[in-house]
C-alpha cells in the first residue's frame, strides 16, 4: 500500500496532507515489490494533479520493470476494474479500493467505496461477482478501518465476508 501521492515538484511532507518520492517507490521495486495498493484515504492529498503524477510513474515502471498496480482512476465516469496479471498459468484479477477519503470530491480519481453507502457496495459486490467468472484468482485490497480500535468494525466484517460470498479471494 502506497499511502501518499507522488508528485515530484513538491516537497516530500507527512501528515496532514502526504508526499512521496519517486526514490522511495523505486527503493520498495529494488526491494522485490512488484505489486502496488494506491487507493487509500491520501491518494487524493495534493489533487487531480497528484493522481496524474503518481498514476504517470507506476505507469512508467510497469512499463520498465513489470510492475502491476491498481486504486487510481483515469476519469470519474471510469468504473473500477482489476488489473489483470498473468502469472505461472494463474489469471489473477488485482483491485484496490479505498472505504473513505481525507477529500471531498476524489471518488473521481480513486477506486472509493464506501462502505456506508449501500448501494455502492452492491455495486462493486456485483462487479467481484463477474470477474469470479473471468479470474482463477481475485485479490482484493481494502483500505478501511478505524485507527487505534482492537475490534473490528462490524459493517467491515460484513463486507469482507460478503467479498468472499462474491468471488474475492
Amino acid at each position: 500500500n502506497i499511502e501518499f501521492p507522488v508528485d515530484p515538484e513538491r516537497a516530500p511532507s507527512g501528515y496532514p496532507l502526504f508526499n512521496g518520492t519517486a526514490e522511495y517507490v523505486e527503493a520498495a521495486v529494488r526491494g522485490g515489490f512488484d505489486v502496488f495498493s494506491l487507493a487509500n484515504n491520501h491518494s487524493f492529498d495534493w489533487g487531480s494533479r497528484g493522481t496524474t503524477t503518481t498514476a504517470q510513474l507506476f505507469s512508467s515502471l510497469s512499463t520498465e520493470a513489470g510492475t502491476y498496480h491498481n486504486g487510481l482512476r483515469d476519469s470519474p465516469e471510469a468504473p473500477i476494474t482489476p488489473t489483470v496479471i498473468n502469472h505461472d498459468g494463474w489469471s489473477i484479477a488485482f483491485v484496490s479500493i479505498t472505504a473513505f477519503s481525507n477529500v471531498r470530491g476524489s471518488s473521481g480519481s480513486i477506486n472509493l467505496v464506501d462502505l456506508t453507502d449501500e448501494p455502492v457496495v452492491d455495486g462493486f459486490l456485483d462487479q467481484v461477482s463477474q470477474w469470479d467468472s473471468e479470474f482463477d484468482l481475485i485479490v482484493v485490497s481494502v483500505h478501511a478501518g478505524t485507527e487505534y480500535t482492537t475490534q473490528p468494525d462490524p459493517g467491515k466484517v460484513r463486507f469482507f465476508r460478503d467479498l468472499v460470498l462474491h468471488g474475492a479471494d
